[in-house]
């Protein structure tokens, strides 16, 4: 007894859970924000915050410590050193075969154009990956409102297929009398038969559809639906900026910056270098130890005279640069061209809309009086099954319509660069 009350209860809390947690447009849409993709995209703009401080750290001194040992067949100084600094007769003299030199060396860019520029095309080249992280976001949220629209329509077509199958069984289980009484012949029996099969035929086709749909959901949403989401179009103006044309628009300034850092490898550069240096060895002379230290420091300037790479790297700037605006020039003529569509095609499919359920009204008038014709042998068979699939078509018509509008609104919402977070709840 008391396993039984367990048992009820769990499946009573898993049944209430499920229902409690029906989902919605907003949790799927919300959902797509958190794919591996959207991450992929954010960490993108994270390496580019890297690749920003990479470029920054070349203009910070480098330090580097040196140990080294040299042997000559010859004695050497440890270093330079002036006639006067020793006395021959009874000071070492700082010549030896073997020298031991350890110490630090310093090396700083004080002025380099191109990374001030290079670090100018970096902010820029940020600023475009959050516009195409932003893009492919709403990309994917279109992608599910479609495919949801998609599911939808099945979801109606398979209902519909499903009223059809059972009207024509109702049919046919009064025409079996009938061809029993010998009022009709056994062939009317194969014609209902037959389109019953057809209709189930296409209800499965339809169910295997409905299958791939869900799985694509999951993959842009990691959520497992049954049946598809309501969806309630909140925001009328769906008027926006293009990301495209931003992003493209950004290529453009970063291709510029580009060819500006190809013209800064002409100017000069100034870099400091200075250095510490402890030198170690035996004194030829006098066979004892001595030690000298040397330090220096130097600001040198760098002048690019001829180098051939210089110039290629120009003339490739350029060409980049003039790619980038050819590529801004198509896909400006292309979203102009699918925002016309767009608009042109809107108030055609929401007519279309009001013309099928007028029509799907008659239809289903004409099959009611078609069915009383049909009992009373006063219409064929091939008549009364017309009617049937009359109706379906109009439904099917009706419901793929209504799919179509949602597919162009999340393809306007996409276009002008509107989160459909905010447009359907």
């Amino acid at each position: 007894m008391k396993r039984i009350f367990l048992v009820t209860f769990f499946v009573f809390t898993f049944t209430s859970f499920n229902t409690m947690y029906a989902l919605t447009i907003d949790d799927l849409l919300n959902a797509v924000k958190n794919q591996p993709d959207s991450i992929i995209d954010k960490l993108q703009i994270e390496k580019s915050n890297i690749e920003k401080e990479k470029l920054t750290a070349k203009l910070y001194p480098s330090v580097d410590g040196i140990v080294s040992y040299e042997y000559h067949n010859s004695p050497t100084n440890l270093r330079p050193m002036p006639p006067t600094e020793v006395n021959p007769r009874v000071d070492p003299i700082p010549f030896s075969k073997a020298i031991l030199r350890y110490g630090l060396e310093l090396k700083m860019p004080l002025f380099v154009k191109e990374i001030y520029t290079l670090r100018k095309k970096l902010s820029v080249v940020q600023s475009e990956l959050r516009l195409k992280r932003k893009q492919n976001i709403i990309s994917r949220e279109a992608a599910v409102v479609s495919l949801n629209a998609s599911l939808s329509y099945l979801e109606s077509y398979i209902d519909y297929l499903d009223k059809r199958i059972e009207s024509l069984n109702t049919t046919k289980n009064h025409i079996s009398l009938m061809v029993k009484n010998g009022r009709l012949p056994e062939a009317e029996l194969y014609k209902i038969d037959n389109l019953i099969l057809q209709l189930k035929s296409m209800k499965n086709n339809l169910v295997n559809k409905k299958v791939e749909i869900v799985k694509n959901i999951k993959i842009l949403t990691s959520k497992d639906i049954e049946e598809s989401v309501p969806m309630t179009l909140v925001e009328q103006n769906l008027n926006g900026e293009n990301l495209t044309l931003k992003i493209l628009n950004k290529d453009i300034e970063a291709n510029l910056i580009s060819k500006q850092a190809a013209k800064d490898k002409f100017y000069p550069s100034l870099y400091l270098t200075a250095s510490y240096i402890q030198n170690a060895g035996t004194a030829y002379n006098t066979d004892t130890h001595i030690e000298r230290t040397y330090g220096s420091i130097m600001v040198a300037l760098k002048i690019p005279l001829f180098e051939k790479t210089n110039f290629t790297g120009l003339k490739e700037s350029k060409i980049d640069l003039f790619k980038a605006k050819q590529k801004y020039n198509k896909a400006k003529l292309e979203i102009e061209s699918t925002k016309q569509k767009i608009d042109e095609q809107l108030p055609i499919i929401e007519e279309n809309i009001s013309l099928y359920q007028k029509q799907v009204e008659n239809q289903r008038d004409l099959l009611n009086i078609a069915k009383v014709a049909y009992k009373n042998q006063r219409m064929t068979t091939e008549e009364y099954l017309r009617y049937e699939v009359n109706l379906l078509q109009s439904q099917a018509e009706l419901s793929n319509m209504i799919a179509e509008k949602w597919k162009l609104i999340a393809e306007k919402a996409l276009l002008n660069g509107k989160d459909l977070v905010e447009v359907i709840k």
